[in-house]
């Protein structure tokens, strides 16, 4: 039976690997299907602390591959933070599965009134200018598009082009779709071509927003040009402030940029950049409408599971 159990795990742990490696999808995507595939963890045989270690090890993978994404933080959170831990594996692993099912209806739940709530909000906005991928974002403005039609600007989203998936999903919803490089998104909002930008949010605290690379010049040029710079978020991606700090000094590969410099030119590649609240014209987390100053209120007071704190701490995480 112990020998099963190994082969079943090592699947799942190859399974959680692959996924891990996923750099092109939304955050919210990426959770739940992080969810999914932690809610068919398979039972250790051994008992419940060896369920648990194992669980923690998948965790680490999802972590350490999408280390800014507070949902993922959050899902970690959702599945060990059970207590007491139950004894026997297949315990453990019932209560894991509830865990995540239950985060992915909450998430799922989340998305839609932050989607309803942010699709108001934009009110007669006809012209919205976004940037990268996000699920919430998508379905804020198919909801605002179901009410009248709008056009939406999108950037490439250098140096993965998510953008084009972003563009691609929003024409197939027959909404007026003009793509344009990340560098001429400050141009647009000078020329008046956008009423409002809406982005998402990979993660969120005190400090700011995370989100794709790029968003902090958007926002500031939003401030200058006199355009609102919306955020739209869910619940699960609050973050300590700690963590999202740590999470975005780390760099992704070079050769996603330029596959092949000469050797006298480092390459430095962040995927994230953090956009301070005070930029934020107004953040819709989970149906609510807040203002900067009242989300970073908020998001001072919040904590993870002394089980999350503590894998943190093992990553390098200073909280």
């Amino acid at each position: 039976m112990a020998r099963k159990t190994k082969v079943s795990f090592a699947k799942f742990e190859n399974e959680v690997r692959k996924f891990a490696k996923d750099h092109r999808s939304g955050a919210t995507s990426i959770a739940l299907s992080a969810a999914r595939i932690l809610a068919h963890m398979p039972a250790d045989e051994e008992g419940g602390v060896m369920h648990k270690r194992k669980l923690e090890k998948a965790c680490t993978i999802l972590l350490d591959g999408h280390p800014v994404i507070a949902a993922l933080w959050n899902l970690t959170d959702a599945v060990l933070g059970i207590n007491p831990w139950p004894a026997t594996g297949t315990m453990a692993r019932s209560l894991v599965r509830e865990g995540a099912r239950s985060f992915i209806r909450g998430l799922q739940d989340d998305l839609s009134s932050t989607a309803d709530t942010a699709s108001e909000l934009l009110g007669r906005s006809k012209k919205i200018l976004t940037h990268s991928v996000s699920q919430t974002v998508r379905q804020t403005l198919l909801a605002r598009h179901r009410r009248s039609p709008i056009e939406v600007i999108c950037t490439e989203s250098r140096p993965m082009f998510e953008g084009r998936e972003m563009a691609r999903a929003l024409a197939r919803a027959g909404i007026g779709v003009t793509f344009i490089p990340d560098a001429v998104a400050g141009a647009v909002l000078v020329e008046g071509r956008a009423e409002a930008v809406l982005v998402g949010s990979d993660s969120i605290s005190e400090g700011g927003v995370a989100n794709k690379a790029g968003t902090w010049l958007l926002a500031m040029a939003a401030k200058a040009t006199g355009v609102p710079f919306h955020v739209v978020s869910t619940h699960a991606a609050r973050l300590p402030l700690a963590i999202q700090e740590k999470s975005l000094q780390l760099a992704r590969p070079g050769k996603e940029v330029w596959s092949a410099p000469p050797r006298s030119v480092d390459i430095l590649n962040r995927a994230f950049d953090r956009t301070p609240l005070d930029l934020v014209t107004l953040v819709v987390m989970g149906g609510r409408v807040l203002s900067g100053e009242r989300a970073q209120t908020e998001l001072r007071a919040f904590k993870f599971s002394p089980s999350v704190d503590q894998l943190a701490r093992a990553r390098g995480f200073d909280i």
